[in-house]
């Protein structure tokens, strides 16, 4: 497998796509039943107030490797509806070296995105999981995942990689939504 364009090795560095609007089939455990989420990405739907001291963490901060951050990220940024940002790996979290290691060797390429929803709307479905749309959220860190919710999110993923597939999904989606249609389900 090749190596992203982006990565620079001397300061263990790489361009990641956090997350995007793909929906996720998701599962309330009160209520015991599925839904599909979106996080919108628009400039008004995103808070990137923690943007500038935001963290590169693994698996969220759990288990072995998850106490402390693996690096920080710079230049987050909203693009194309999609959330981006450059990954540094620390140079003083042993631990760091290791995951680095594993990107390097393409073992670990999934990203996925932490944050707090503020507000959502849910559409029910005839015949479908309802459909969650999250208005507003803000960001608060990107996690290196073993498997990511988004499989559009990862390292290495460039936009012109998957920027068609994820605007026809969401205009598919918004047609169905404006008429009513039933959706399909993207994940069994």
């Amino acid at each position: 497998l090749m190596l992203p364009e982006t990565i620079n090795v001397e300061e263990r560095s790489v361009e990641i796509l956090i997350s995007t609007e793909t929906p996720i089939r998701q599962y309330d455990y009160w209520s015991g039943s599925y839904y599909e989420e979106v996080l919108l990405h628009g400039e008004e739907n995103v808070d990137l107030t923690r943007a500038a001291t935001a963290k590169l963490r693994y698996m969220h901060g759990d288990g072995k490797y998850g106490e402390l951050p693996i690096g920080r990220l710079e230049n987050v940024r909203l693009e194309n509806r999609q959330l981006r940002a450059k990954a540094i790996f620390s140079q003083a979290n042993p631990d760091a070296q290791m995951l680095w290691n594993m990107v390097l060797e393409r073992t670990l390429t999934e990203i996925s995105v932490g944050g707090a929803k503020r507000d959502m709307r849910i559409t029910e479905r005839e015949g479908q999981v309802p459909l969650v749309e999250v208005l507003r959220w803000e960001f608060r860190e990107a996690s290196l995942v073993d498997i990511g919710a988004d499989p559009s999110a990862g390292i290495g993923r460039s936009l012109k990689d998957n920027e068609g597939e994820i605007m026809n999904k969401l205009e598919e989606l918004r047609r169905q939504l404006a008429m009513r249609l039933p959706l399909p389900i993207a994940y069994a």
